[in-house]
């Protein structure tokens, strides 16, 4: 059986069903872990309860600092989302991502969207975790194009010739500080009525940015620069994962500064 997980607010005791560790003493402050290990009582090994505190701050928090494991999660109507979306947000680590069994007892719909929410935002944030090496313009073009076709969206990818004809003069001017090729992605997902306006989203892609001929002083963080596009990209799978009714446009400009001249390649392992 899965170990059990329950968030509780101060003043709250265990349920009935726990009723065998009722004198265990909890601390409940908010993100706290108290935890119970069962000897037998239980057919889990332990009963994590997660501090909720007074119920004034973001509880998906507190849930995020529980350590990944295989759960049954007590939750309730007030921390079903929130339990759904903490324990995956707090599992993920870059390249290392802790994949384990989730599910809940009561509640079920709200939870299995926390965990939606979450593993998306964990998408974004592998994204922008990557180095600049490997999330180099094309890798990124790439990873929308995943996108799209995963949700059989329209996507249009706007090269260099594309982009001299339509008069984008920015996203040109950037890419000549680079030896790699700038792009422009634009993702249509048609989840509204078909006379209806599209929300667009925009998100600047820079996977590197050195500052050209005036070179920043702190290259560390340099690659999240592109974490407009990696947001903007997510935010659109969001949407059409949870098939909202919206027809919504993301347009993404992708490319990277740094010096052509230099031996050093600047977008590398930063």
């Amino acid at each position: 059986m899965k170990n059990i997980c329950i968030g509780l607010f101060e003043g709250e005791t265990l349920p009935e069903s726990l009723a065998a560790f009722k004198d265990v003493k909890l601390d409940l402050e908010f993100g706290k872990i108290t935890t119970i290990h069962t000897l037998n009582q239980l057919d889990c090994e332990k009963v994590v309860v997660v501090g909720l505190g007074d119920g004034k701050k973001n509880i998906k928090e507190a849930f995020s600092k529980v350590e990944a494991d295989d759960y049954l999660v007590y939750a309730t109507e007030n921390t079903a989302y929130a339990a759904g979306f903490g324990l995956v947000y707090g599992a993920y680590s870059y390249k290392d991502t802790k994949v384990y069994d989730l599910e809940s007892d009561d509640f079920k719909d709200e939870f299995e969207k926390g965990k939606t929410v979450a593993r998306i935002v964990n998408h974004a944030r592998e994204m922008s975790d990557m180095p600049a090496n490997f999330l180099t313009p094309d890798h990124l073009v790439d990873e929308a194009k995943l996108v799209a076709e995963k949700y059989d969206m329209e996507i249009e990818v706007l090269a260099q010739d594309d982009l001299e004809e339509i008069g984008a003069g920015a996203l040109l001017a950037v890419n000549q500080g680079s030896d790699r090729p700038c792009f422009m992605v634009v993702i249509r997902y048609d989840g509204g009525k078909q006379d209806e306006d599209y929300t667009a989203l925009v998100g600047k892609g820079l996977t590197y940015d050195a500052g050209g001929y005036n070179i920043k002083s702190n290259m560390h963080g340099m690659k999240y620069d592109m974490c407009g596009a990696a947001n903007m990209l997510c935010a659109l799978e969001l949407l059409a994962e949870l098939k909202v009714e919206k027809n919504v446009v993301c347009v993404l400009p992708i490319t990277l500064l740094k010096i052509k001249s230099m031996d050093m390649d600047l977008s590398m392992g930063m």
